[in-house]
């Protein structure tokens, strides 16, 4: 078939294609009749591309969200980057109910003496640490 044979064909198959879609109250312009018609084009190849990357950055929020939870560390992590606190204690603390530095914050002093491993000094190391 000759070139310009193919090039009148593409046009109608095009128009139909518009009117088809104009009827059934679609929006329907040039690009995307001729995307039915030829395939996607380098707009529609960019736009998918795009959702992609959105698709990516989403589900890169959605796993950092997991992992920090409410945006502080865990409590596992937590307890045992203050300073006076070792796994140990740590695991102490949690086995009493003080899961957070919220949770030691709002312990009393003679609750937090009453942990194993916590003394008058490591309280106040503790407290400190704090703030």
């Amino acid at each position: 078939m000759h070139p310009r044979a193919i090039a009148t064909k593409r046009v109608e198959a095009q128009r139909d294609l518009m009117a088809v879609a104009a009827s059934i109250g679609e929006k329907c312009n040039i690009e995307n009749a001729t995307e039915k018609v030829q395939g996607p084009t380098h707009r529609d190849k960019q736009v998918q591309s795009l959702r992609q990357d959105e698709a990516l950055v989403s589900f890169l929020r959605e796993v950092d969200e997991a992992l920090a939870g409410s945006g502080d560390a865990s409590p596992e992590e937590a307890l045992e980057d203050i300073d006076g606190i070792n796994p140990e204690i740590a695991e102490e603390l949690r086995s009493m109910g003080f899961d957070s530095p919220d949770d030691l914050n709002e312990a009393s002093d003679d609750e937090l003496l009453a942990v194993d491993g916590i003394g008058p000094a490591r309280l106040e190391r503790i407290r400190k640490a704090l703030g």
